[in-house]
């Protein structure tokens, strides 16, 4: 494969002092080069690469092929999304496109038209100590990139050789993917990396074609990250559902894998288990038309309700709780809405949002009155409170980064879960339950039949409680199944050299909790009404408003068709940590 050849440019190895002084040379270089066609964005000065390719090992890649197929599989069999069924090139090229703007691995490799949003790129999540680089293609470099993958085309397998015959040989391609916002504001176009050519030709760039820059502390604008990630329309939901499911349960991948090395032993996998316990009847948690009210279309007045820490701490009892929900719904019978708004320090404005989501969102079932939606804002208050104390503990710096975008947010609320998520990512959930309740807990995982999982937190000293009748009958029948060998209950555990092993519980470590482990999920087995709805209101709801994302959310306790425990087997002196919607084990 020949070289690229070009001329030495004074600029191989200029290094600018910003992004601005880069995009300055970009604009003296298009001079003498002609009109630049393609932009890409980095915020290091990585080598260029489709994401399948940077993978060495033959059979990961091959792994990871499989799991970008199984997502495109599922995208064209989805009918409630918009399908792609006259690929001029053939070989689901649009679909690949997509997949690649949502974490799989493929062998395409982005670039733009636009090179305002290069800029944006080679800015997103930097670091100050880092250089930067802005990618430049001009129309000898698109040719070529052509005349070579021509030479070749005869080593190209047949399928991928007639597509690329189709563009006449030219390796970019763009897609109108309908319903994908991103891709469009993007003004995305990709490179085929087909059998890693695009890889080796952009190995050897020349340097003048990348202009470097020192990361300083400017950063890209807010306004501008919401243009290229904008809010999730129908389609973008149905795809972020499709990665939930993926990745509900997302642990180290050693510890999975000793987890399936055992599973036929484990009782979490029996789910004939079910059939040994009595069902306890939730009949009275349904209610017609899902209990379900309509907000009220009309608002003759919009109140805003200042919330700073004065404020904020009287939301922390009970009594200071309910007083402010009485007042809230005493607006909305007048059809005003009141608003809160954060003053003060910027943590507020969070505190603040949150107590709008949970009023607003709450207020729409006929289940929850104004007792009940107390005690979630003041559990979820309290909760918030937690947070922000054990990430001031536990990592000042970013929530100091947190802090700074709170006071510059403009009311955007995609740009709130953003920043919310940074928060959430700083501390362990074992010590942040510990913290606000002061007890050890369980972490749990909740599904509906709509495929919506989420997660929560249940009091260990609760779930073992077995003064009620039905949990001290399952207690029983648990006894009695690990007696005759039914219920080979497994314990994971770190030897002295940090390898997962496992052995046998004692019957006398055998607690009520087992049967949240066990593969009984049937809510009727594992709850009666009271219990159910009593952790519904005040761990779940609490942790749903706090610690998931809104599209992760479970608002009726009568939607919920599957209970378990979120990590199967915990391994002692382990954290999970929320991570981009999900949670994650770290030994």
């Amino acid at each position: 494969m020949d070289e690229i050849v070009h001329i030495y440019d004074p600029r191989l190895d200029t290094l600018h002092g910003t992004v601005n002084d880069a995009i300055s040379a970009i604009q003296e270089a298009s001079k003498s080069n002609g009109r630049p066609i393609l932009f890409r964005g980095q915020r290091m000065d990585w080598a260029v690469s489709s994401s399948i390719n940077r993978i060495d090992k033959k059979a990961e890649r091959e792994e990871e092929s499989i799991v970008t197929f199984r997502f495109i599989d599922w995208y064209r069999e989805n009918k409630n999304i918009p399908q792609y069924p006259n690929d001029d090139y053939g070989m689901l090229l649009p679909y690949y496109a997509i997949a690649q703007h949502y974490g799989y691995k493929t062998d395409l490799i982005d670039f733009s038209r636009d090179l305002d949003v290069a800029k944006g790129f080679s800015l997103l999540n930097k670091n100050p100590r880092d250089k930067g680089v802005i990618i430049v293609l001009w129309e000898r470099d698109l040719d070529y990139l052509r005349s070579s993958y021509e030479k070749i085309a005869p080593q190209i397998p047949d399928e991928a050789r007639k597509a690329l015959e189709k563009n006449d040989f030219l390796p970019f391609f763009e897609f109108d993917t309908i319903g994908v916002s991103r891709i469009h504001n993007q003004r995305g176009v990709f490179l085929w990396d087909v059998c890693n050519i695009a890889t080796q030709l952009l190995t050897k760039m020349p340097r003048q074609n990348m202009f470097f820059f020192n990361q300083t502390e400017l950063s890209i604008d807010m306004s501008f990250t919401r243009f290229l990630y904008p809010a999730v329309n129908y389609t973008e939901l149905e795809i972020e559902s499709y990665n939930r499911k993926k990745y509900a349960d997302h642990f180290l991948r050693d510890y999975v894998e000793w987890h399936k090395a055992i599973e036929n032993k484990l009782y979490g996998v029996d789910r004939s288990l079910s059939g040994h316990f009595e069902k306890n009847t939730l009949e009275q948690m349904h209610y017609s038309v899902d209990g379900l009210e309509t907000f009220p279309q009309s608002v003759k007045e919009i109140k805003i309700k200042p919330m700073g820490a004065e404020e904020l701490t009287k939301l922390l009892s009970p009594s200071g709780a309910l007083d402010f929900v009485y007042e809230w719904f005493s607006a909305k019978e007048n059809e005003r809405y009141l608003m809160c708004k954060g003053e003060g320090t910027p943590n507020c404005r969070l505190f603040a949002e949150v107590i709008n989501d949970i009023l607003v969102s709450l207020s729409r079932y006929s289940l929850y009155n104004k007792h009940i939606i107390s005690t979630v804002l003041c559990e979820s208050v309290n909760l918030l409170n937690s947070l922000f104390n054990l990430s001031l503990k536990n990592s000042s710096s970013n929530l100091s980064n947190v802090l700074k975008e709170l006071d510059d947010f403009m009311g955007d609320l995609t740009q709130l879960e953003d920043i919310f998520d940074k928060l959430r990512e700083t501390v362990p959930i074992e010590d942040l339950s510990e913290e606000c309740w002061n007890e050890k807990s369980l972490f749990i995982r909740y599904s509906t039949e709509e495929g919506v999982v989420s997660w929560g937190v249940l009091p260990l000293c609760w779930i073992n409680n077995c003064s009620k009748d039905y949990k001290a009958k399952h207690l029983s029948v648990l006894k009695t199944l690990f007696a005759d060998g039914s219920l080979p209950a497994m314990k994971a555990y770190l030897d002295a050299d940090g390898k997962i092993k496992s052995r046998l519980i004692r019957e006398d470590e055998l607690r009520w909790e087992v049967m949240l482990s066990s593969g009984v999920t049937d809510p009727c087995i594992l709850f009666d009404t009271q219990d159910l709805y009593t952790a519904f209101i005040t761990r779940f709801l609490p942790w749903q408003f706090v610690m998931c994302p809104q599209r992760n959310r479970i608002y009726a306790p009568d939607k919920i068709v599957e209970i378990c425990a979120a990590n199967g087997q915990r391994l002692e002196n382990t954290k999970t940590y929320y991570y981009k919607g999900g949670y994650i084990t770290n030994a």
